[in-house]
């Protein structure tokens, strides 16, 4: 019974040992095959399995880890059928996945996925339309793509936009019966994830949802296709404690911006025209019981240091109202701004100062020892006098004959330090009341500095 016990473990060794290597032999054989010879099978499959153009360039071979797989040295991609030249992405070591039971069939080849790592992607204008028209009307295979560059050029082939992605899954679940496309990268140097999904069930729309890390934004996007000439859509945003709202809709080249009328308790609010041939933006956002520090550290911080390449495609005007300031001075205001070749100047800006009058100012952002200060030259044209003496607690007689305060208004936005500086009555020209850089946190020490240096 013993030597039986022996002999059967031997035999189970063995049956083991032939298994395995009938399988290393299995999926090893096809290494040896001439891939080369069936290039043109191999790109007609990808094209028809993925409805994107694949132009081989280099070698093929067969890989058996992770899973068994045609690996392609270099290849390129492009979305445009008609032009043969086009060219999106020059591809390194693509990777076409296929079934075990499938891998000595070379005239009837089955891709299952298909894998794409540190590649550049260049899209001009035309290309986002191509691809869009492939996440809406065309059915694909599962598509992995690690670490890829994407180059958005304009028309003369100048980069606009640089937006380097860390992982693209593309696919339809035909569960859901949806097709999804999930990114995650990062663009401005702001990492962002997002999720794009179109359910077959409603094949006209479409939702896409946008988070961004540092600052934290959340944005969710309906959009709803009508055709080539007409779309509409929704949005709503979340960041620095707002939640944003706004409808859009395209017709005839032109897109309108408005926030709904139901939502009152909205404090940031669009109302905005684009043409888009020639491009002009006439666009307005309306805050509501803001800080001027919001205005001050975010809105316009963001709006004056904003990407220039990006500014070079955009020209028009954009309005911001401000209604019912949160301020112990200021009630209302208007800054018009105007965009063009890459600059924006400020056109027009004034604040209601009280029931005193009307402060006209100019703005401009400095960093200085590492810290960032907001710098402006202001003139309040005085229409009050007596309201003028009552709110910062002045002798009526030494601000009677006051039409015009001029000074310079600084805000450290690092640290929220104010400072006031160069005071002139009337005439720029006349004495300096303010020579010295006073540091003005609060309301107590602007009174007490305006009793000290008025005459």
């Amino acid at each position: 019974m013993r030597k039986r016990k022996k002999i059967d473990s031997s035999t189970i060794v063995l049956s083991s040992i032939i298994v395995v290597f009938t399988i290393i032999i299995f999926l090893s054989l096809p290494v040896f095959f001439n891939y080369k010879s069936i290039q043109n099978e191999i790109e007609n499959k990808f094209f028809s399995d993925f409805k994107i153009n694949l132009k081989i360039l280099d070698n093929i071979s067969f890989r058996v880890l992770p899973r068994p797989h045609l690996l392609i040295k270099k290849a390129n991609l492009d979305f445009n059928f008609e032009d043969e030249k086009s060219v999106i992405a020059e591809v390194e070591n693509l990777k076409l996945f296929i079934p075990s039971n499938k891998i000595y069939s070379k005239k009837n080849i089955i891709i299952t996925d298909a894998k794409f790592q540190n590649i550049n992607l260049n899209l001009k204008i035309s290309d986002v339309k191509d691809i869009r028209n492939h996440l809406y009307y065309k059915i694909n295979k599962p598509i992995i793509i690690s670490n890829i560059k994407i180059f958005l050029n304009d028309n003369k082939n100048n980069v606009i936009l640089i937006a380097p992605i860390k992982k693209v899954i593309y696919k339809i679940n035909e569960n859901f019966s949806a097709k999804k496309l999930q990114l995650k990268g990062s663009i401005f140097d702001i990492e962002f994830k997002s999720n794009w999904e179109r359910n077959y069930n409603e094949p006209k729309s479409s939702l896409n949802e946008l988070n961004f890390k540092n600052p934290n934004i959340y944005i969710k996007n309906l959009f709803k296709y009508e055709n080539k000439k007409e779309f509409k859509g929704s949005s709503s945003i979340d960041f620095l404690n707002e939640n944003i709202s706004f409808n859009y809709n395209y017709k005839d080249s032109i897109i309108k911006i408005n926030s709904p009328e139901k939502k009152n308790n909205q404090k940031i609010k669009f109302n905005s025209i684009v043409e888009l041939n020639p491009f002009y933006l006439d666009g307005e956002i309306i805050f509501e019981e803001k800080k001027v520090s919001f205005i001050t550290d975010y809105i316009l911080n963001s709006i004056f240091n904003a990407d220039k390449k990006l500014l070079e495609n955009l020209n028009g005007e954009l309005k911001l109202s401000l209604s019912n300031l949160d301020s112990k001075i200021l009630n209302n205001g208007k800054i018009s701004l105007i965009i063009n070749e890459g600059q924006i100047k400020v056109l027009n800006s004034f604040f209601e100062m009280d029931k005193i009058g009307i402060i006209k100012s100019s703005y401009n952002y400095l960093i200085k020892e590492g810290e960032l200060f907001f710098e402006t030259k202001n003139v309040l044209n005085v229409n009050n006098q007596k309201e003028l003496a009552r709110k910062f607690q002045l002798n009526l007689n030494k601000v009677k004959n006051i039409n015009k305060v001029y000074f310079d208004f600084v805000r450290n936005i690092d640290t929220g330090d104010m400072f006031l500086s160069n005071i002139f009555i009337n005439d720029k020209n006349s004495q300096n009341l303010l020579e010295e850089i006073i540091k003005t946190n609060n309301m107590l020490v602007l009174k007490s500095t305006l009793r000290n240096i008025l005459p």
